[in-house]
């Protein structure tokens, strides 16, 4: 049997595991409030699948069964979920992250909103993409307001231009991800079927990213 063969042929926790993966970024398109949950959720699975993949085989595992999903952002929310996990929250509780199921398209009430709040305590009141900042898991920053320096000379305020210069490109490269993160979800969505509210939450998100590009 072939490296490839052998990759396509997963145990029933793991192909559990990777239907629930796939579930989530379905969940985090049509329950945007809540994509952080399934990001998260997403990461849980994706460290239990890592300790069953032979060392050096993760990658191909992946391109194998989540070949939408990008190995950076794989990796983004493996490392986000080990620091949420290692806080080890008493809000969790009993709760058996490895073991939730969708219903009709999302988790129920009560266990959603049970990981909204431990991530909001891990968080400290910071957004999913400050929080990742903050942590050092993705490196670019918000661009500063550019105000031109007084009583520089012409090579200072050069300088200073080219520095925000580069502030405002690592400022787009995080957008840009976002929206590769956003447009992959999307593609599985897709392929999960109901057209008509892919369509109506491509449309909104199109809304957005322009009302962005305005500012």
């Amino acid at each position: 049997m072939s490296k490839n063969s052998e990759l396509s042929v997963l145990t029933k926790d793991q192909a559990e595991r990777v239907d629930r993966v796939t579930e989530y970024r379905v969940a985090c398109v049509h329950h945007a409030k809540q994509a952080m949950v399934y990001r998260f959720l997403i990461g849980v699975e994706l460290i239990e699948l890592k300790k069953q993949i032979d060392h050096g085989r993760w990658e191909n595992f992946r391109a194998a069964h989540f070949n939408s999903l990008p190995s950076q952002t794989a990796s983004l929310y493996v490392r986000s979920a080990e620091i949420v996990l290692a806080a080890k929250s008493p809000k969790l509780g009993d709760l058996e992250l490895n073991h939730l199921q969708i219903e009709n398209g999302r988790l129920p009430e009560d266990e959603e909103k049970r990981v909204l709040e431990v991530l909001k305590e891990v968080y400290d009141g910071k957004s999913q993409t400050e929080f990742y900042r903050s942590e050092g898991l993705i490196r670019d920053k918000l661009a500063p307001k550019y105000t031109p320096p007084k009583n520089v000379t012409p090579e200072e305020r050069a300088e200073a231009a080219r520095e925000h210069a580069d502030a405002l490109f690592d400022s787009a490269i995080g957008q840009l991800r976002d929206i590769i993160e956003r447009i992959n979800d999307l593609r599985v969505a897709a392929s999960a079927g109901k057209p008509k509210e892919l369509l109506l939450e491509t449309r909104a998100y199109g809304k957005i990213f322009r009302s962005k590009k305005k500012k």
